[in-house]
């Protein structure tokens, strides 16, 4: 599940149900990334976040990204579901992926240790088009998923 529709996020932001149903799909095709984080011996315990650094390269400052693609997202759709959180039934944006779990062992060690602690949370990035601000944040009524 990456949004519940018609709610605020943490971030003071809603994704209006026909908002959702007209752009839910432009998520398709875009990897899953994650930043593994160490403990103090270097072992894997955790993910942490898109780890953004700022460097130099050929004179020109970049910004750089630093997650590793884990997999990719294969599928989006709109279902009515209870929720964690929520009162009643809420329609909610889910995506199906495809991850690597051969290629990352490690990744995946991590994330099954915090799905059995319910403790697994993600992320979205889009490019919003058209939006109304409000009192609690934006209703974002044209937008299309970049990560």
């Amino acid at each position: 599940m990456i949004a519940v529709l018609d709610e605020y996020d943490r971030k003071g932001r809603m994704i209006p149900y026909e908002a959702g149903l007209a752009c839910h799909k432009s998520i398709i095709g875009f990897p899953i990334v994650a930043h593994l984080a160490l403990d103090y011996l270097g072992k894997p315990t955790d993910f942490g976040g898109h780890e953004v650094r700022t460097v130099w390269d050929g004179g020109k400052q970049e910004v750089r990204f630093g997650t590793m693609p884990i997999g990719s997202v294969m599928d989006a759709w709109i279902e009515a579901r209870t929720v964690e959180g929520y009162t009643g039934i809420k329609n909610v944006i889910l995506i199906r992926t495809k991850l690597w779990t051969s290629r990352y062992p490690e990744y995946f060690a991590v994330l099954d240790k915090l799905w059995a602690r319910g403790k697994v949370s993600s992320s979205w990035e889009l490019t919003v088009e058209r939006a109304e601000e409000t009192a609690r944040g934006r209703i974002l009524q044209a937008f299309r998923f970049i990560g």
